[in-house]
This record gives C-alpha cells, sequence and structure tokens, in this order.
C-alpha cells in the first residue's frame, strides 16, 4: 500500500517539475512530456495495482495446523 502511494505521489512530483521546467529553459517541449505523464501515470497506476494484487493471490496463506 505505500509503494502504491509513493508512485502516485512521484508522478505528481515529476509532472509539476516538467511544469516548472519550460518556464527555467524556455523549452516548450518539457511541457509535453508533462501532458504525456499526467496521461500514462493513471494507466502506471492501476498496472501496478494488478501486478502486486496478482502477486499476493499467487500465495496462499498457511492456516494454524497446517504444515507447507
Amino acid at each position: 500500500m505505500r509503494r502504491l502511494a509513493g508512485a502516485s505521489l512521484l508522478s505528481t512530483v515529476i509532472g509539476a517539475v516538467f511544469l516548472l521546467l519550460p518556464q527555467a529553459y524556455d523549452r516548450p517541449s518539457y511541457q509535453d512530456l508533462a501532458l504525456m505523464l499526467g496521461v500514462l501515470a493513471p494507466a502506471g497506476t492501476l498496472v501496478f495495482t494488478r501486478f502486486v494484487a496478482g502477486a499476493r493471490r499467487d500465495v496462499s496463506p498457511v492456516r494454524e495446523g497446517e504444515r507447507q
């Protein structure tokens, strides 16, 4: 759960940085990167969540009294 929150926060921070870079370096191409990140970041979060949920589903819980 912490990794998911970290991934979402990281994409937000990087998007903000990519919006500030064009102002500093006078390069509008960085704005395109920010827009692409804004579109792809939610999809990446969903893929990451699906990956983590699939990894947990493969591991069966050990019940009390059962052997491995």
